[in-house]
């Protein structure tokens, strides 16, 4: 339980990075939390993340650019899911919607991401989906998304208001 707070912690700071002078601002939405993250006082990105019950975490973020990521971690799972560190292909579909082939890329030991433009249409399937299947073709992780669409809604205002312009 320690070691898995201590994980949830390092993660944090890792998304966060350097702590400055300007505040974090969190936002809640069912099972959603997010925040601000700034480095040096500049705005980096905007993440919120559920905890699902197989032991994942799935995280959504907007970047300074206007990139949207998503984000997978696990403590346990994440050594089944990748072929030793390096980047993988999975399969990404929301409900029954068009199969979407990305690459996955490994952050740290329990941390993988992949990006989308923010105005592509898989990136807009998750405030309405109700389920995300991933799978690297070892195994299909499946999250219920429940209540998204605050979360998101919240999301993208947090990174508008701290966006460049």
């Amino acid at each position: 339980m320690l070691r898995g707070l201590c994980l949830a912690f390092a993660i944090v700071v890792w998304l966060v990075g350097a702590v400055s002078a300007q505040p974090n601002e969190g936002f809640t939405s069912g099972q959603w939390r997010g925040w601000a993250h700034f480095k040096d006082g500049k705005f980096v990105r905007c993440a919120t993340f559920a905890r699902y019950i197989n032991e994942w975490d799935l995280f959504f973020s907007v970047d300074d650019a206007g990139t949207f990521g998503l984000l997978l971690r696990s403590e346990k799972m994440l050594n089944n899911m990748l072929f030793g560190g390096d980047p993988v292909r999975a399969r990404m579909r929301i409900d029954d919607a068009p199969l979407v082939v990305r690459v996955l890329t490994p952050l740290s030991e329990y941390l993988i991401e992949t990006k989308f433009a923010a105005n592509l249409d898989f990136a807009r399937r998750f405030s309405t989906g109700k389920l995300l299947r991933v799978s690297t073709g070892r195994k299909v992780l499946r999250f219920p998304l429940t209540d998204p669409k605050e979360a998101l809604v919240q999301l993208h205002t947090c990174a508008n208001k701290h966006r460049s312009a």
